[in-house]
């Protein structure tokens, strides 16, 4: 079974030629990328989703990776050919998973963050 995930952008900007001005557009869906069978969560799937340029990751020859997450683990996608290419695994297993991800360019790490019984965890 193959799982769907709708890539959105929050926010893309389109400048008007001759004119300077930007216009956002929010919320529209961007593309719909397939989720291989071997970077799917068993039972519910993970909610946290994240683009990074490949080439952060070790992967210069694709331009943009996919991170999709599942417990403790966190898989690298190209979303073309639609295949993982890494899977990590955090040495941190969150009870409710990974609920959100960000990358962190300057440190070229990722931050995970998960909800806990009493606020929030941010782990890097």
């Amino acid at each position: 079974m193959t799982q769907l995930a709708t890539v959105t952008g929050l926010v893309s900007l389109s400048v008007v030629a001759g004119l300077g001005n930007a216009v956002a557009e929010v919320g529209n869906s961007r593309d719909t990328v397939l989720i291989p069978s071997d970077a799917q969560c068993s039972g519910a799937a993970g909610t946290a989703v994240l683009s990074i340029p490949g080439g952060k990751a070790g992967f210069p020859a694709i331009p943009v990776l996919l991170v999709t997450s599942c417990t403790n683990k966190l898989f690298l996608l190209d979303p073309e050919s639609e295949t993982r290419v890494k899977t990590i695994t955090a040495t941190v297993n969150p009870t409710n998973g990974w609920g959100a991800l960000a990358l962190r360019s300057d440190k070229g790490d990722l931050l995970a963050c998960t909800v806990t019984a009493t606020g929030t965890d941010v782990y890097s």
